[in-house]
């Protein structure tokens, strides 16, 4: 479930409550960027705990076709507040060393990513389609239609 907060206020909030674990890295390029500053609706998301399989080392438009029909690529808030929340309920960190693109797009026109969710925390960084390497996507099952 993702609860109406902005990735800065998630940022905010864990820094203040939880000053003895490091959840983020210390980043501020994202600050003034629309997609942290969005709030999510309250509602529910079932996301991938592990990046979609042999989605590393490919083009944007291969990794598209990984996704299966009822899947969609989830937005940098759904991913930050997924991988924040289960590390919280579980001490697991998710995308430990991997980063997972977004369905998100800073004003300079790349895509947003998260990952690298190590001991120094979660780095949100940004995604030019000719970059490759560690770089996988993330999926959650689109809603059913009733």
């Amino acid at each position: 479930m993702v609860c109406p907060l902005s990735i800065l206020e998630i940022r905010g909030k864990v820094f203040s409550d939880l000053s003895e674990q490091i959840l983020f890295y210390s980043e501020k390029w994202y600050d003034n960027e629309s997609f942290a500053n969005n709030r999510g609706k309250v509602g529910w998301h079932l996301v991938r705990k592990t990046p979609v399989e042999n989605s590393t080392d490919k083009t944007w438009d291969e990794q598209q076709a990984l996704l299966a029909k009822n899947e969609e690529m989830p937005t940098a808030l759904v991913m930050v507040y997924t991988i924040i929340s289960h590390f919280l309920a579980t001490g697991e960190r998710l995308f430990e060393n991997v980063y997972v693109c977004c369905s998100d797009m800073i004003s300079g026109g790349c895509r947003v990513c998260v990952g690298d969710f190590n001991a120094g925390g979660l780095s949100v960084v940004d995604y030019k389609n000719t970059d490759h390497g560690l770089i996988s996507i993330a999926a959650s099952r689109l809603p059913e239609k009733l």
